[in-house]
């Protein structure tokens, strides 16, 4: 069985979609405020357990769980306190890890970040657990995945791409922004989950401790992004005002993965960005 948790958030949605079409038992841990809109299709195929009610150390006796998959995240984006953020980031899956290795699971395969430590409290908890989590290489095996700029349907809309469409589609008077010369990497989440797969698939092939950047392999200025959105959509590109934001401090300028790891398990991105946001405009 897996036990996946962030399972009613956007990446972990659909991953969960995913691995019960693949026939994966799973077991998603979700909490009282937990919505759970993004897999009531699939409710009578998961169990659920709510972690306000039972504690850990029961859900591991009660079941018998082989590996763990950490997708849940506090990115801050709600002002949520640094203590939240370090609980969700840190805390949580540092228990989660402990009774891993009480329980002899095989794997614990945790979605990191690529975003520097420095960045801001969600990445430098990130990385915080990262660290710690490699501590436990002796109890279970150890898999990060590394995910770039991921986007697609049902994402958040305070995500970039989502927002764009969002505001461009209601026609708001004006949107300000960065200057938007940062680079990213943008991969679909399909191209997400799809790698996901692969790895499970090829679990035993992967040495622990692996840190397993996952997008397409090429990087695009922000500014053709949103400028390329507006085109698409018959936005009027003189309402986008670049520059009237501040970039935030320590900002990347620059992320691009080296997707090789994945590539040589037969694994390639199959969205291109502009079919994949095209694909997102004509769903929202």
């Amino acid at each position: 069985m897996i036990l996946l948790t962030g399972g009613t958030g956007f990446l972990g949605s659909h991953l969960l979609k995913e691995l019960v079409r693949e026939g994966h038992k799973v077991l998603v841990l979700i909490r009282t405020r937990s919505s759970l809109k993004r897999i009531k299709s699939i409710q009578n195929k998961i169990s659920l357990v709510n972690i306000d009610e039972f504690k850990l150390g029961e859900i591991f006796h009660q079941n018998s769980i082989t590996r763990i998959i950490h997708a849940a995240t506090s990115y801050g984006r709600r002002n949520e306190s640094d203590e939240t953020i370090l609980n969700t980031n840190f805390n949580f899956p540092l228990e989660l890890a402990q009774h891993g290795a009480k329980n002899e699971i095989s794997t614990f395969y945790n979605v990191a970040t690529s975003l520097p430590p420095k960045i801001n409290m969600y990445s430098s908890s990130k990385k915080l657990f990262q660290d710690r989590l490699d501590s436990f290489e002796d109890s279970f095996k150890v898999i990060h995945l590394i995910p770039e700029y991921f986007y697609g349907s049902d994402d958040d809309d305070s995500k970039l791409i989502t927002m764009l469409i969002k505001k461009m589609k209601n026609f708001e008077p004006e949107i300000r922004l960065t200057s938007c010369l940062q680079r990213r990497d943008f991969i679909h989440i399909d191209d997400v989950i799809s790698g996901f797969m692969t790895l499970l698939k090829n679990e035993s092939k992967i040495a622990t401790l692996s840190k397993i950047p996952i997008g397409s392999g090429k990087s695009i200025r922000l500014n053709e992004i949103v400028t390329g959105i507006a085109e698409l959509i018959k936005y009027d590109k003189s309402k986008l005002l670049f520059g009237r934001l501040p970039l935030r401090e320590n900002e990347v300028m620059t992320s691009i993965a080296d997707i090789s790891i994945l590539q040589s398990f037969g694994w390639e991105p199959r969205i291109d960005i502009w079919e994949g946001i095209n694909r997102l405009i004509k769903s929202q």
